[in-house]
């Protein structure tokens, strides 16, 4: 990833995403937000401007949560949505990996359009890594794309990762199989949901 990456587009990214796919991307996040069990210790990565990080702390009063984040102005960014006390409740980490975050240290681990940025042997260690993190039954919440055979959507795909290669240095091309992935690691697929004719989804995962 370039120097910079994500600095670059976090004061837009959220008014970008909105504009190509309306409310979709929030939605889908938030979709099951509310199955984190009251006080759980919660590991988001790669969490963006920090508008799923208030929706947790209003939602949910107990949880405690670490926020991994590799942009220094996302992180910015999220700090100023909460007020003290809720900032109190956040630890917040700038990094790029999860080698610093203790595991098996988490009852929910929240991995939104995060593991899109990874392919290969990359992505598996991506992956290996976000499980350890996770305690004995505890629950994976992800959201991200997925390929769904439509020429319209293959064709945004092109465009988002064109676009995200030339500003942000992302090394991924295309989408991958997460799920295939996610399942092979050892998580059991728990719930879905779908949005944007399939190119949008949600699920729950356990340990």
């Amino acid at each position: 990833m370039k120097k910079g990456g994500f600095d670059r587009i976090a004061p837009y990214y959220d008014d970008l995403s909105r504009l190509v796919f309306g409310g979709l991307l929030q939605k889908a996040q938030r979709v099951y937000l509310p199955e984190v069990p009251c006080n759980a210790k919660v590991l988001i990565i790669g969490g963006g401007t920090g508008w799923l990080l208030k929706d947790l702390v209003t939602l949910n009063s107990g949880c405690e949560i670490t926020y991994l984040e590799a942009s220094k102005r996302m992180i910015d960014l999220s700090q100023r949505r909460l007020d003290a006390v809720e900032n109190r409740r956040v630890s917040f980490v700038l990094d790029k990996d999860l080698q610093n975050i203790e595991p098996q240290n988490f009852e929910v681990v929240i991995c939104h359009f995060f593991l899109d940025l990874y392919q290969g042997d990359e992505l598996l260690q991506v992956v290996s890594q976000l499980k350890e993190r996770l305690l004995p039954g505890g629950q994976f919440l992800f959201c991200d794309f997925q390929k769904t055979g439509k020429w319209q959507h293959q064709f945004l795909e092109k465009i988002m990762y064109w676009c995200f290669r030339l500003v942000c240095g992302i090394r991924s091309r295309m989408l991958v199989d997460y799920n295939q992935c996610l399942l092979e690691s050892g998580l059991t697929l728990k719930r879905e949901t779908t949005f944007y004719q399939g190119m949008i989804t949600s699920k729950v995962y356990t340990n």
